[in-house]
């Protein structure tokens, strides 16, 4: 939709017409008013050639005047070549491969047919990941890192494997 001059805190309180309404100042911000009635600030970007929204949160909780400074800090930072979106969501702790891979078994026994397959996970990863890779934050694992943990399989396999006495299947 279009408007004359800037959004108000008026405005953006008042306006109850489903739409996008823009705030004139050169930093795509608008404020989206959906049909159920609800009301956001977005900022339309053009990104990689392409246009893309970055919310910035629903008027509930963002005021007009936080929305055009983060609005302001993005253009800021798409005209030094950095996608908002990922500078902004940068976590504040980086959490370890032990950390992660709990969160990722307890979506993944959603998935399993049965509690021992749930298990089974657990066990390989206590076995031949924590002990290498385990309190390693994951920002930090190398391909050596990887390698490592690897290694120390394959030491054990082979080992086994020799004194057992069978021949090692080769690809």
């Amino acid at each position: 939709m279009k408007r004359k001059g800037p959004l108000t805190v008026t405005f953006v309180k008042n306006e109850k017409k489903p739409g996008r309404y823009y705030d004139n100042q050169n930093t795509g911000l608008h404020l989206y008013v959906r049909k159920g009635g609800s009301k956001s600030f977005i900022q339309r970007v053009t990104l990689n050639g392409k246009q893309v929204d970055i919310s910035l949160g629903s008027v509930a909780k963002v005021d007009l005047k936080d929305a055009r400074l983060t609005a302001q800090e993005n253009s800021i930072l798409l005209s030094k070549g950095i996608d908002p979106r990922k500078h902004n969501a940068k976590p504040t702790e980086i959490p370890t491969f032990r950390q992660v891979t709990k969160t990722a078994l307890v979506k993944q026994s959603q998935e399993l047919s049965n509690a021992k397959h749930l298990a089974q996970w657990e066990s390989t990863l206590s076995n031949y990941a924590f002990p290498t890779l385990g309190d390693i934050p994951v920002d930090s694992i190398t391909v050596n890192d990887v390698h490592q943990a690897l290694e120390k399989i394959w030491m054990k396999k082979m080992k086994l494997l020799n004194e057992q006495g069978g021949a090692l299947n080769t690809f």
